[in-house]
């Protein structure tokens, strides 16, 4: 079985040798990339069964290593389809990140993989804000941060993750784009209080282009769309510890910028009730 799809711009394939896989296969694709036809598209993941016993992944026609047992190959996959999209994308800038909608605006919280977003992104759902992404902010050339759904994975205790769709966390189809108005660049620390400080827009334009998946490979682009998103933003910086403290202490923040723009004309937004 096979199906290709098209996300920004770009076609991806996949495909299975065994039908039984394509249930599992479909849980990764995100609920908003669209099907097209494309014969020889750049993307294509295979997942394959093994003569002798479990499975293999190939991308182009290329074998992956990796775990042979199913989860392994679907483990992997999850993370390399996403990343060769957005590697390939031009008419947007993909940054690792989370990403919640507050009122009418975004708040990115950029970081690579343990700086603990999903964890962080899951409470502020809880506590009234819209699912964007916990792995990617997409931002267009007009400054706006769209949504990028896909499953939100979450590490229990014991190491094992749990996932959570982008349904389940309250993501809609036609979710609209919002301006970037807060970036909180901010890590999970063990034990740690909230110690975070303000940066300037400048420091928040080279947070976002640190952690940007085409910085080194679109430069141009990549500039270009980030120096117009951070614009009318505010940023901070800093390390964090158990959400229960880090979400409060985010919406003190954002209270005291929206005190700012409402003395600027620019209105407040809050985290409940959601709108």
């Amino acid at each position: 079985m096979q199906a290709c799809y098209r996300v920004w711009g770009v076609n991806a394939k996949l495909s299975a040798s065994d039908p039984g896989l394509w249930e599992e296969l479909l849980k990764i694709v995100p609920p908003d990339w669209s099907s097209v036809t494309d014969p020889v598209p750049p993307i294509h993941f295979r997942v394959e069964s093994r003569s002798v016993g479990g499975f293999q992944l190939l991308f182009n026609d290329s074998l992956i290593p990796c775990a042979s047992w199913l989860p392994g190959v679907l483990e992997e996959l999850r993370g390399r389809i996403h990343i060769e999209v957005a590697q390939r994308v031009r008419i947007a800038c993909f940054v690792h990140a989370g990403v919640v909608g507050i009122g009418h605006g975004a708040l990115v919280i950029p970081g690579p993989t343990f700086h603990g977003k999903s964890s962080l992104v899951r409470s502020l759902v809880a506590a009234g804000a819209r699912f964007f992404s916990d792995e990617f902010a997409v931002i267009t050339p007009d400054g706006l941060v769209h949504s990028y759904p896909r499953a939100m994975s979450i590490r229990t205790e014991n190491g094992r993750k749990e996932y959570y769709s982008a349904a389940d966390l309250g993501w809609e189809p036609g979710q609209g784009p919002l301006p970037l108005r807060w970036i909180a660049a901010i890590r999970y620390l063990e034990g740690s209080d909230w110690d975070c400080r303000a940066l300037s827009k400048a420091q928040g334009f080279l947070t976002l282009y640190e952690n940007s998946v085409a910085g080194t490979t679109a430069p141009i682009e990549t500039f270009r769309i980030l120096t117009s998103a951070v614009k009318s933003c505010s940023v901070i910086q800093g390390t964090r510890g158990d959400v229960r403290e880090a979400v409060p202490a985010l919406q003190k923040w954002i209270d005291q910028e929206n005190y700012a723009r409402s003395l600027a004309g620019s209105g407040t937004t809050t985290l409940n009730p959601k709108t």
